[in-house]
């Protein structure tokens, strides 16, 4: 603990010492005004994205049970597994590059084109790979009592791949200061997402899994 405050005061002083800027007493509300709506619209839509995300669980577990929440994380999990570590790269230096290109829409556009496409290149050979073998693998490593969770891991890998398009999507529109759309598309789609969800969950676990990744891809149209 006293490194790191230690860390701190000498970060502070030599920043005071080298720095050609100082705070100063002066504060203008003007000036932060962008930054408040921003922040508003991006808290906003993370928190009715998040909602939307989380509600799946919530719906399963409220009206097919704990047996098929089960299944469901665990097909969930496994897909997270293959391909989020992917994404958690890309996102990691997407909003920097988007906000440094805002200006220049079209360095903008292409340079989400050759994100998509190396993406594609890398992540496609993945998702084919487990889309065939996923019965082998999951059989291989977890064992036959989870075999119901090979079609659900099949068809969330699909719908996963095609929720990482949309979340660079949203990165372009973070990095022009426009978070305003996303959220515009977040509130058009929650409402009808879980009426979907609840609907398609009476049917069985299976059609919600069809009617989630269904979701996706009109989400992602959408933002288009």
């Amino acid at each position: 603990v006293f490194g790191s405050v230690a860390s701190t005061i000498i970060s502070m002083i030599l920043y005071g010492i080298y720095s050609t800027w100082l705070p100063s007493l002066i504060f203008d509300w003007g000036s932060i005004k962008s930054s408040i709506k921003f922040s508003i619209d991006i808290t906003v839509q993370k928190t009715i994205a998040t909602l939307r995300m989380t509600a799946p669980q919530l719906i399963i577990g409220k009206v097919l049970g704990l047996e098929a929440l089960g299944l469901y994380s665990f097909a969930k999990n496994i897909m997270l597994l293959i391909l989020k570590n992917v994404d958690a790269v890309l996102s990691s230096v997407l909003f920097p590059l988007f906000s440094r290109l805002q200006k220049d829409f079209s360095k903008l556009l292409k340079s989400y084109l050759i994100v998509n496409h190396f993406t594609f290149i890398i992540t496609l050979p993945i998702i084919i790979g487990f889309i065939l073998l996923a019965e082998d693998l999951i059989i291989i490593f977890y064992g036959e009592k989870w075999y119901s969770a090979v079609v659900l891991s099949q068809i969330l890998i699909i719908a996963t791949a095609v929720q990482s398009i949309y979340d660079r999507g949203a990165s372009i529109f973070s990095g022009i200061g426009r978070p305003d759309i996303l959220l515009k598309i977040d509130i058009i789609i929650f409402f009808p997402a879980i009426i979907l969800y609840v609907i398609s969950a009476h049917y069985g676990l299976l059609y919600f899994v069809i009617a989630l990744a269904g979701e996706r891809v009109l989400i992602l149209l959408i933002q288009l």
